[in-house]
This record gives C-alpha cells, sequence and structure tokens, in this order.
C-alpha cells in the first residue's frame, strides 16, 4: 500500500515523496474500483492509501471493499 495522505511524510523540497491529497467522503467513493482507468484508494483513520496493486482484494466485490 502506498500512504497518500500524511502531511508528516510530503513536503514541497522532496519531489519523490508521496502526494499529499484530500478527498471528502464523496469524492473518495469515485475511487472504489469500479472504472478500471482510476485508482483505488482506501481510508483508515484518516489517511488514505493507494490499493491498485490489489484490485482483487479491494476493489468492486473484494473482501475488503466497502462500497
Amino acid at each position: 500500500m502506498r500512504k497518500l495522505a500524511k502531511a508528516a511524510w510530503t513536503h514541497p523540497s522532496n519531489p519523490w515523496g508521496p502526494k499529499l491529497i484530500t478527498l471528502t467522503s464523496a469524492q473518495l467513493a469515485n475511487y472504489d474500483g469500479s472504472d478500471p482507468a482510476k485508482p483505488i484508494y482506501l481510508a483508515v483513520r484518516g489517511e488514505v492509501f493507494d490499493v491498485s496493486a490489489n484490485p482483487r482484494m479491494y476493489g468492486k466485490g473484494g473482501a475488503y471493499n466497502m462500497m
């Protein structure tokens, strides 16, 4: 899993660090794996993770898909 939203891990002077993104619940729902052109994001306690590497588990119909 690649962490996407953790302010302590991002810094403008580090172009190779993870990018900070902010999503509302409604926006996050668009990244549930139903559109194969979009990544799959998972939020846990306010932190967003890119779980696109395992669509079978996190995509639509997967064991960890909650939407």
